[in-house]
C-alpha cells in the first residue's frame, strides 16, 4: 500500500500523469487512503489513522516530486537547446536548481560558488 505514492512519482517522472491531475484527484486519494486504513487494519481508530495519514503525506510528497520534475524538465529543454553542445545536461541541472531556489525561497540556496564549481566539472 505504501508503494502507491512511489508508483505515482514514477508515472509522473515518465510524463504519464501531471502534478495538476494529482492535485485534482487529491480529495479522492484522501478518501481512498482512509478507506484502506479502515479495511487493512483492525477496527481501532488509532491504527486506522496511523495507516491513512502517512499515505496522505506520501501522496502530497509525490505531488511535490512530480512538480519538481516538471520544473526541471522545462528548464532543461530551454537550456539544452540553446547550448547545442555536450554541457547541456549540467547547464540544465544548474538552471533547474536556480529556478527551484527562486520559486521556493525557503529552500537552501543551491547555487553557491562551491556547488557551481562542482557542477561545471
Amino acid at each position: 500500500v505504501f508503494q502507491v505514492p512511489l508508483l505515482l512519482f514514477v508515472l509522473g517522472w515518465l510524463g504519464i500523469i501531471t502534478s495538476e491531475s494529482l492535485r485534482a484527484w487529491r480529495r479522492f486519494a484522501i478518501v481512498v487512503a482512509f478507506f484502506l486504513g479502515m479495511v487493512l487494519t483492525p477496527p481501532d481508530p488509532m491504527s486506522q489513522l496511523l495507516m491513512a495519514l502517512p499515505l496522505c503525506l506520501l501522496y502530497e510528497l509525490s505531488i511535490w516530486g512530480v512538480r519538481f520534475k516538471e520544473i526541471c524538465s522545462g528548464e532543461a529543454r530551454s537550456g539544452g537547446a540553446s547550448d547545442g553542445g555536450s554541457n547541456g545536461g549540467s547547464r540544465g541541472s544548474r538552471q533547474c536548481s536556480q529556478r527551484f531556489a527562486q520559486r521556493f525561497p525557503a529552500a537552501p540556496n543551491a547555487t553557491s560558488g562551491s556547488q557551481i564549481q562542482l557542477m561545471n566539472q
